[in-house]
């Protein structure tokens, strides 16, 4: 397909709190890691619901300090 990216588009309603963002920061660091091994780059699209507010704290924030930049990417929508 010649596409120099792959990207993960989204995250289950079930999936969408802290804990569940902290668990995909883990596996977009992994998955990244053999992305590029692979020679490709890895990216994570957001939506708004990384936004949302869950006492204090804010997936994004979570995504942006826990995943390795070097590893994965952030597409903001």
């Amino acid at each position: 397909m010649e596409q120099p990216y792959i990207t993960w588009p989204w995250l289950a309603s079930k999936f969408r709190t802290i804990e569940g963002f902290k668990q995909l920061t883990g596996k977009l660091n992994a998955i990244g890691e053999r992305v590029t091994k692979a020679g490709l780059g890895f990216a994570y699209h957001n939506h708004g619901f990384e936004f949302v507010d869950h006492y204090g704290q804010i997936g994004y924030d979570i995504i942006l300090n826990e995943t390795d930049s070097k590893l994965v990417k952030l597409q903001l929508d």
